[in-house]
């Protein structure tokens, strides 16, 4: 048999085995293939029955998994934010924390002088 599909082969059976029963009578010796055959075909579709249930069961599971992971994600995020808003910024328990101790602040510096003094160039300084 070629590649068929899951429908294609369900259907050809059962056009098979219709055709089957109907010449039963002519054919005894037919009708031990033919039960076996009947009887595969019902395994067949309990198998793509439990197919179909595990599917379904890794879907659910997999969005559980999702859910839960972004559940997770939250918290330890609004954790290390409690962490990071109740101890120092330069406490060295912050790392425990996956949290990045702030090093000390330093007032920045505003302009240098060389900066500050250069005159704007540009399509703006010549109007």
């Amino acid at each position: 048999m070629p590649n068929l599909t899951y429908d294609e082969l369900v259907s050809g059976c059962e056009k098979l085995l219709v055709a089957a029963s109907e010449i039963e009578d002519n054919l005894p010796v037919a009708e031990r293939l033919r039960a076996a055959l009947e009887w595969h075909l019902q395994e067949t579709k309990a198998a793509k029955a439990r197919q179909e249930h595990h599917t379904a069961a890794s879907q659910q599971a997999t969005q559980e998994l999702h859910q839960l992971m972004a559940g997770s994600g939250e918290l330890a995020r609004r954790l290390r934010c409690l962490m990071k808003a109740m101890l120092a910024p330069t406490d060295k328990r912050l790392a425990q924390f996956g949290v990045m101790r702030s090093r000390k602040q330093v007032p920045r510096k505003g302009r240098s002088s060389r900066e500050a003094s250069q005159e704007p160039s540009g399509p703006k300084a010549a109007e």
